[in-house]
């Protein structure tokens, strides 16, 4: 959409290298841009589902430990430029997906932004 970053890097630090690596894995599951989610949304009384395919959103979406502390997953998300609205929501749905495998210690914006950077830095530049 007009006005949206092209790119948002996302840190989730966690508490070990090991809950890393599981939530790591469990964010490539859920950031897979092929997968389509179910949304049931409730209306007038009755329920409906709406189908939200990821790949209609973002052109790509990485999951990978940052250079320099293995304790911290890296998510860059490459929105497409007619994304619609409903991004912000199926990005926040991939980023909550950690619960499910463990509990981050903090989730931080690491980068906003249209330039492609070198994501894999601790602070992208």
């Amino acid at each position: 959409m007009e006005g949206d970053p092209l790119h948002l890097a996302w840190d989730v630090h966690c508490t070990s290298p090991q809950e890393a690596s599981r939530i790591k894995e469990s964010f490539a599951r859920a950031a897979d841009i092929n997968r389509v989610l179910t949304i049931q949304i409730e209306s007038g009384g009755k329920i409906s589902e709406a189908f939200h395919r990821i790949g209609d959103y973002f052109v790509s979406i990485e999951v990978f430990l940052t250079d320099g502390n293995p304790s911290t997953v890296r998510l860059v998300f490459h929105l497409r430029p007619e994304a619609g609205r409903f991004w912000k929501d199926i990005m926040a749905r991939i980023i909550r997906s950690a619960d499910e495998t463990g509990t981050p210690h903090a989730v931080k914006l690491a980068y906003r932004g249209n330039d492609s950077v070198d994501w894999r830095l601790p602070k992208p530049a």
